[in-house]
């Protein structure tokens, strides 16, 4: 025949201290495996960091370096136009002292005025 089954408090005590060692258990494990897991993701994040760190840094440099080649471009410009202005200069200075030396250069002294003045038109409407 079956047996009645009988339920004492002392193992109802028993079955709930079982369980709570257990749920507690498992909750140890749990934030075992969360404090491994986050030990081995910590040097991912520092990375990560390092990296934006990084790159944060290269955006300001390319900024400046921008900066850097607008103004040296400018400089270029402004040489460039120097130069032009000193090979008109120096044609201009050869016609007055071949005029000088021989007096019947008018023809080179005109055709350096012209390109003087030409030169001196140009860059005033230019600026």
């Amino acid at each position: 025949m079956t047996k009645p089954i009988i339920i004492r408090p002392d193992d109802i005590y028993t079955f709930v201290i079982g369980l709570a060692a257990l749920i507690t258990s498992a909750g140890v494990i749990v934030a075992q495996l969360m404090k491994l897991h986050a030990k081995i993701h910590a040097p991912q994040k520092s990375q990560d960091m390092m990296l934006k760190n990084h790159e944060d840094r290269l955006n300001e440099h390319d900024i400046k370096f921008a900066k850097i080649a607008e103004a040296l471009d400018r400089d270029l410009q402004r040489l460039r136009e120097q130069e032009e202005s000193n090979e008109v200069t120096q044609k201009s200075l050869l016609a007055i002292m071949n005029n000088m030396l021989n007096e019947k250069n008018e023809d080179g002294l005109r055709n350096a005025k012209n390109e003087l003045e030409r030169y001196l038109i140009h860059k005033k409407n230019t600026v």
